[in-house]
């Protein structure tokens, strides 16, 4: 036994079903975490690890685990969330005492094409200028399109987060919703408490609507406090339907909903419109740390890919080492 602790492969002679395991992991690992991460995390040990749940955890092999992930197949998301949860679960089984060697290291990945995202249109964009907003509406949709803002961040704005003689807005807070009730929490990162620039599209907007409110909220739900999420989804689709109109589009109302049958803005979500503020910021030519800093640390993979995508559009690269070259060679 010292022997084998020298090595590091002494495993505990007792054994464990995975899904007593699991759930035990859960329990002491995940249970401090956000509401929606708890229940992320849940789906993925109720619904998708099946497969291993009969298991003991010693028995366990590579072919067990991969076959669970190829169950997922067509459905990237879930198989990214299963890959990472079953290691984390083995990972912490290792630590434990209970197994050797992490099985689900080196699964065979199925390759997947990321989703490409976008922003605007032309059309959209086109739009936006000549809906008929209310003054409300205007500041929402311009507060998106000029701050890239997420969802939780709007919601809990207020006028103590703007400043117009700095002409800055600082975001500081963030709800998530559990259910449709929001819940106020500190932002994701330290890094997520960030200073926006209140550009110049939406300056005069933002200060008449907020001089306008009799609310401290910008946004406020019922009783003026913060928006529930389907109060968010009325806002929000009651814009899109507006910006629709104005690019020539059709809605009818169905059962209550609204049901575009000459749908102009198709896919135009709040994530559009972060996108849409990513782009503005690459061609303003800022730098890439900078705009990391606007846009928020927590979504740099977010930001990467986006000036990634950006750039082999732009395709300029010829241009700019040739331009060099010009003063290159006059050394």
């Amino acid at each position: 036994m010292l022997e084998e602790l020298e090595k590091g492969i002494y495993t505990s002679s007792k054994d464990i079903l995975f899904s007593e395991y699991k759930w035990e992991w859960f329990e002491t690992y995940k249970t401090g975490r956000a509401y929606n991460t708890q229940e992320g995390y849940r789906n993925i040990l109720k619904n998708h690890l099946g497969c291993l749940d009969n298991l003991y955890l010693k028995a366990i092999r590579k072919s067990d685990v991969q076959k669970g992930y190829n169950l997922l197949r067509g459905k990237p998301d879930l198989q990214r969330r299963y890959r990472q949860t079953v290691n984390q679960i083995l990972k912490t089984a290792i630590d434990d005492g209970y197994l050797v060697v992490n099985v689900a290291a080196n699964l065979e990945l199925d390759i997947v094409k990321k989703k490409k995202r976008r922003a605007l249109t032309k059309v959209e964009r086109e739009a936006i200028q000549k809906a008929d907003f209310t003054l409300k509406e205007k500041c929402f949709v311009l507060l998106l399109q000029y701050t890239g803002m997420r969802r939780e961040e709007v919601v809990p704005l207020s006028r103590f987060n703007i400043d117009f003689s700095k002409r800055m807005i600082t975001v500081n807070k963030v709800v998530e919703f559990i259910g449709e009730k929001p819940n106020l929490k500190d932002p994701k990162t330290e890094a997520s408490e960030r200073k926006i620039p209140i550009l110049e599209p939406l300056f005069d907007t933002l200060k008449e609507y907020t001089h306008s409110l009799e609310t401290t909220l910008l946004f406020p739900g019922t009783n003026y406090t913060y928006m529930a999420k389907y109060q968010y989804r009325n806002l929000f689709m009651s814009v899109k339907r507006k910006i629709n109109l104005a690019a020539g589009g059709k809605h009818e109302w169905k059962n209550g909903k609204t049901v575009f049958v000459d749908d102009r803005c198709k896919g135009l979500t709040s994530h559009v419109f972060r996108h849409e503020f990513a782009t503005i910021l690459y061609y303003s030519g800022l730098d890439l740390l900078d705009a990391i800093d606007i846009f928020g640390h927590a979504d740099v993979q977010v930001m990467l890919d986006i000036y990634v995508e950006l750039r082999k559009d732009s395709n300029d690269s010829r241009e700019k080492i040739d331009e060099y070259l010009k003063t290159y060679l006059t050394f």
